[in-house]
């Protein structure tokens, strides 16, 4: 697989976020259960926003790490599961021979 490593990295860096944001909100929410007062109700919402949108920007990179349209990555994640399946599936559009040195910025 010949996946851009810039996107890679974005897409591995944002799943990273992802999933501590969705362990701290679980936490969060499980330990405050009733007792949040209206700052721990905007923490909390805080939370779930990052989680969001780390989670949308992971597959946007994803998508573009694979050759895809940013559109892609942003479509798919509606699907949830079933769309990080396809997202994998899909073909890698860079040719084989194609990977751009570290250095290089895309």
């Amino acid at each position: 697989m010949t996946m851009l490593l810039a996107y890679k990295k974005k897409a591995n860096i944002a799943a990273a976020f992802w999933f501590v944001s969705m362990v701290l909100f679980v936490i969060f929410a499980v330990t405050t259960e009733n007792r949040l007062s209206d700052i721990g109700e905007t923490l909390k919402m805080l939370l779930l926003t990052l989680n969001v949108l780390t989670f949308w920007f992971a597959f946007w990179a994803y998508a573009k790490a694979k050759g895809y349209s940013g559109l892609v990555g942003v479509v798919l994640p509606i699907f949830s599961i079933v769309g990080l399946i396809i997202l994998h599936s899909l073909r890698d559009k860079h040719p084989e021979e194609f990977q751009p040195n570290e250095g290089d910025h895309q």
